[in-house]
């Protein structure tokens, strides 16, 4: 049986039921959700029905704003499609069409930097599409999605692009009796020299050495 919701201008479909142990029990059932057995939080019942301000139509009155209500409920919640203010943009109540975002690919390689940009509780998840096909990875909240999206194409720039790293002073070694007869004063006054001898220092050539 149909009924409509004069307050919220809303179709449901209240069906009759029994339950294992004989008794009577009603279910309702809006286009958007599944069957609920509450009504104004109580158990349904015909008593309750007629002191709401539910209304009983036809199948022909209901079709029109059952499916009215269908259309609206894949993109809008509940206190909107009751044209009522909503201030949460990713407001799902009474929505019949969720979308998400996940992230898929080589995700455990990445751990650590997701769970420091995410937080610590995340797990995998798996889904399997329509076609058949099957993905593995993190759900990523939608107020998350652009702040991700830009970290990764900042860290993909970063690794096509390394920042150039400062020369290092060169290396050379000495000899303890050629260390004592000069002082160097730039890497062009330096040569290498052979094998390490027991004797032989490490020394850095920008620096000037002076006699022992």
């Amino acid at each position: 049986v149909f009924y409509k919701r004069s307050h919220f201008h809303e179709v449901l479909l209240v069906l009759r039921r029994r339950t294992r142990d004989g008794q009577v029990a009603y279910q309702l059932v809006l286009p958007h959700d599944s069957p609920k057995t509450q009504l104004d939080g109580n158990s349904c019942s015909v008593a309750k029905m007629k002191q709401s301000s539910m209304q009983r139509i036809s199948p022909d009155a209901a079709r029109e704003p059952w499916e009215k209500q269908y259309q609206l409920s894949e993109t809008q919640c509940i206190h909107l499609q009751r044209q009522q203010n909503c201030g949460n943009r990713n407001c799902r109540s009474g929505k019949r069409f969720l979308e998400e975002t996940m992230l898929t690919g080589q995700v455990l390689v990445h751990w650590d930097f997701l769970c420091a940009l995410l937080g610590e509780k995340n797990s995998l998840v798996r889904c399997e599409l329509n076609t058949g096909a099957v993905l593995v990875g993190l759900v990523i909240p939608q107020d998350m999605v652009a702040r991700l999206r830009q970290t990764i194409l900042e860290r993909a720039d970063d690794e096509q692009n390394p920042p150039r790293r400062r020369r290092q002073p060169d290396m050379v070694e000495l000899s303890d009796s050629e260390a004592s007869q000069a002082s160097l004063s730039s890497s062009s006054d330096v040569q290498p020299i052979g094998p390490k001898s027991p004797k032989q220092r490490r020394v850095d050539s920008s620096l000037v050495l002076s006699s022992s």
